[in-house]
């Protein structure tokens, strides 16, 4: 399983892969410090022949500077529309409005939106659910 973590602060991408792989400790994990980061690892994927690290699931903070989760999610999107495999995202947010939510689930993509800091029975669920 290779998972993209995306978030702007240190810790909780330190967070987020212990987590992940302390459920699937064989995971492949990337960690970017930005949505743009992100993209350029997409990129890299998709053109620079390491297909085998393109992302299965993507774990997503909302609320970045520069670019934020949704605006990351838009650029993605755009970028993989021609690529047969399509990652799952999960919504890893410190956020409290309710709009972020709502509109979170207007994303086919996103199977999932959990509290920050990330903790490991919610991932669990989260990973159980989609088969990982």
């Amino acid at each position: 399983m290779n998972v993209l973590v995306i978030d702007d602060n240190q810790i909780d991408l330190l967070i987020n892969q212990r987590v992940i792989l302390n459920l699937r400790p064989t995971a492949h994990v990337v960690s970017c410090l930005s949505g743009i980061e992100g993209l350029k690892f997409i990129e890299q994927c998709i053109s620079g022949g390491i297909c085998e690290q393109f992302p299965d699931l993507i774990l997503l903070d909302i609320r970045m500077p520069l670019m934020d989760g949704y605006e990351f999610l838009d650029k993605m999107l755009d970028m993989i529309k021609h690529c047969e495999k399509r990652p799952f995202v999960v919504m890893v947010t410190s956020s409290i409005d309710t709009g972020d939510y709502e509109k979170s689930q207007t994303y086919p993509e996103v199977k999932g939106y959990l509290s920050k800091p990330l903790k490991q029975t919610a991932m669990l669920e989260i990973l159980e659910k989609l088969n990982f």
